[in-house]
């Protein structure tokens, strides 16, 4: 016989109380905050209380306190997310009852600014509108309507009532673009345009996102009459004291999205650009870049070199344009300290945390596909940005790693030319791969140190081709079979650790790849490791770890030899 869960009679007990306290003012917060964090928490006991919950909620949604309001919205969504995932008969009904009392509320003739704010907040639900869609049959007589009632309370004294209107008309946009378009798209634009003229009005973050969604939502041709005036407001507002300024650049992103090279009819490509990195680096900054680059070819070859010269300015204290060869030795002194001993580089811009900007720009020259001058490029990683792998900060080394592999990976690929300036870097990460004191960096390197570096590894290939070759033709191979044997064998007999880590490695790859060749040689080879086991075991972990390795790959082709050893 199944046990009770101990903890589920207290749960509930709480969960049954929240229920009732959703039906009284005074204690309805501390409610909602409980009918929360169960959904969330104990998914399953609230499901069985589902119904019960959704008889009340409407309460909440029209407190007249707004934390109220928005805690219950927040309940709400946490149990439309669980009722999705399960099969109920009454899902569909629950729904429609939600959103008739919210629409209910909007349409009533005298009504409070609570009521208002809490059914648009209904209404922009977005679970209720996704199952909606399917049930087309009750929406779609009433969309008209609620569009036309949203936009009345456009100029609501209460501003918390006119920013749900902002944000709900992308909502409805996305619903139905052609309705949308046809009953709602002039007035909304407009009045979102009107919003972005005034000097100083709250609401801009919040008009240059729904202006930026609708125009993705309604299409290239719907919007072509207001792109003018929207690149006009966006401009003005990349001045990095404007507090809109990142809304200005996801709108601009989202406006590049729908309206591709539209966008530049009436703007200058040069004036856009130096707007645009006017506040120096930033992750909106970057997403717009992505979003421009993709749609407006335009201007890809300015976004790369403007990109360029600002993580260069971030990382060598100066604009990647004057950036060449007889400067590497200049600016390789200059970034040579890591963390807290680097020098203070001049930076275009003043940043709250040098830190942010630092692996920000690493980050971007990673993932931004840059297609400026590869060799340039590659100078400046093994110049500059090798230094970072020693920075104090784990985040600002883990982001170098990434930046090495991931730029001198492409490198490689697109010129043999600069193999030595890639094995350089290669070198280096590998000493940060087996040193770095942060396992999640070491993780990195060799995570992404993968096909694109073959060729560096190119002696353990061609150790493994000809292991494979004494099986098709012996008498050729074995002379160079005996050379390399005796090569790998000195190799463990030297000094050098990590001489004798990568002969221990290679030759265990020898041995594995040509088994009846190397039996022969079986005794000194054991005698060479076993010798060089008693010295590294307590000299250097990571040859020890190697000569074990190859012991074990020896002990398979030999195992009468090995025998008398163990």
């Amino acid at each position: 016989m199944a046990q009770a869960n101990p903890t589920e009679g207290p749960i509930e007990k709480e969960l049954e109380v929240a229920l009732r306290n959703m039906k009284k003012d005074s204690h309805r917060y501390g409610g909602a905050l409980v009918l929360k964090e169960l959904a969330r928490n104990a998914p399953t006991l609230f499901y069985l209380h589902v119904s019960e919950f959704f008889d009340c909620v409407g309460e909440g949604l029209k407190d007249p306190n707004i934390a109220v309001r928005e805690c219950t919205l927040e309940a709400l969504r946490c149990a439309l997310s669980l009722v999705s995932h399960r099969e109920h008969n009454h899902r569909h009904q629950w729904y429609h009852a939600i959103y008739q009392d919210a629409f209910e509320g909007l349409m009533a003739k005298s009504v409070t600014p609570a009521v208002v704010h809490g059914s648009l907040l209904t209404m922009g639900t977005g679970a209720i509108l996704a199952e909606l869609l399917v049930a087309t049959d009750w929406m779609e007589p009433r969309y008209r309507v609620l569009c036309e009632k949203v936009l009345q309370f456009k100029d609501n004294k209460d501003k918390m009532v006119v920013n749900t209107v902002i944000t709900l008309l992308p909502i409805l946009a996305n619903f139905s673009p052609q309705q949308f378009n046809e009953l709602l798209l002039k007035d909304a634009v407009a009045w979102l345009l009107t919003i972005l003229e005034k000097k100083g009005d709250i609401s801009k973050p919040e008009a240059f996102l729904a202006l930026g969604q609708i125009a993705k939502a309604s299409g290239k041709q719907p919007m072509k009459p207001y792109v003018a005036a929207a690149m006009e407001r966006v401009g003005e507002s990349l001045d990095p004291k404007k507090q809109s300024s990142s809304q200005a650049l996801q709108c601009l992103g989202l406006l590049a999205e729908a309206m591709g090279s539209d966008i530049l009819v009436t703007v200058s490509t040069v004036e856009l650009l130096s707007k645009m990195f006017s506040s120096g680096l930033t992750s909106s900054l970057i997403d717009c870049l992505r979003q421009l680059s993709g749609k407006v070819n335009a201007l890809l070859p300015r976004i790369q070199e403007a990109l360029m010269d600002e993580i260069s300015w971030i990382l060598a204290g100066k604009a990647f344009a004057n950036f060449q060869q007889n400067d590497a030795v200049s600016l390789k002194k200059s970034v040579a300290l890591a963390g807290a001993m680097r020098p203070v580089l001049p930076m275009r811009y003043t940043y709250p945390d040098k830190d942010k900007p630092t692996q920000l720009a690493l980050e971007t020259l990673a993932t931004f596909n840059l297609q400026v001058n590869v060799y340039n490029v590659a100078e400046f990683i093994r110049e500059i940005v090798v230094s970072f792998l020693d920075d104090d900060e784990p985040d600002i080394r883990q982001a170098a790693a990434r930046t090495c592999t991931s730029i001198m990976g492409r490198a490689e690929q697109t010129d043999r030319k600069m193999a030595p300036m890639v094995n350089e870097v290669v070198e280096k990460l590998l000493i940060v791969g087996i040193s770095d004191a942060e396992p999640k960096i070491r993780e990195t390197v060799f995570s992404f140190l993968k096909h694109g570096f073959d060729q560096y590894l190119i002696r353990e290939l061609a150790i493994t081709i000809i292991g494979r070759l004494t099986v098709t033709d012996p008498g050729n191979v074995m002379p160079s079979l005996r050379k390399t044997l005796i090569q790998l064998v000195t190799g463990l007999e030297l000094s050098n650790n990590r001489t004798k880590e990568e002969s221990a490695r290679l030759l265990g790859s020898l041995i594995r790849s040509s088994h009846h060749l190397i039996k022969p040689y079986v005794g000194p080879i054991l005698d060479t490791l076993l010798l060089e086991l008693l010295h590294s075991s307590t000299r250097n972990p990571a040859v020890g770890s190697h000569v074990f390795a190859t012991i074990g790959e020896l002990a398979r082709v030999g195992r009468e030899t090995v025998v008398p050893h163990l």
